[in-house]
C-alpha cells in the first residue's frame, strides 16, 4: 500500500459531522480533530514506554504498533484538512532534512542548528 493509497482508505472512517463545533470551518474541525487525536495517542505510547521503563514490564511491541497506526491516522487526517497528500508531506521532509543533514545526521550539524536558533 503506498502512502497515499492508505490515505484515502483512512479518510473512509474520517468523522463528517462535528456537531460540537459547527461555528468552525469545516476543514480546521479536521485539524483539531487530528491535533487532539495525535496529542492523546503519543500520550499512549508514553505509558506504555512508562510501563517498561518504571514498571519493569516487558515492551509492548504488538500495542507500540497499533499506537503508531493510530498516529498514522490522526496524520493522515491533518495532512487532507491541509489539502496535501501524506507522500507529499514525506518529500518535504525529506528535502528539508537532505538540506540540514547534507550526508547524514552529525551531532555537530545539530548542535550548530541549534545554536542558529
Amino acid at each position: 500500500m503506498t502512502p497515499n493509497e492508505y490515505q484515502n482508505q483512512a479518510s473512509r472512517t474520517c468523522l463528517k459531522d462535528y456537531e460540537t463545533f459547527k461555528n468552525i470551518q469545516s476543514s480546521h474541525r479536521h485539524i483539531i480533530h487530528a491535533h487532539l487525536g495525535l496529542s492523546s495517542e503519543t500520550g499512549e505510547i508514553g505509558d506504555a514506554i512508562k510501563k517498561h521503563v518504571i514498571y519493569g514490564q516487558p515492551l509492548d511491541i504488538a500495542n507500540l504498533l497499533e499506537e503508531c497506526g493510530d498516529i498514522l491516522w490522526y496524520v493522515s487526517l491533518m495532512v487532507s484538512a491541509c489539502d496535501s497528500s501524506l507522500e507529499q508531506v514525506m518529500e518535504m521532509n525529506i528535502d528539508k532534512l537532505r538540506k540540514r543533514y547534507p550526508n547524514n545526521f552529525t551531532e555537530e550539524l545539530a548542535a550548530k542548528r541549534l545554536d542558529k536558533q
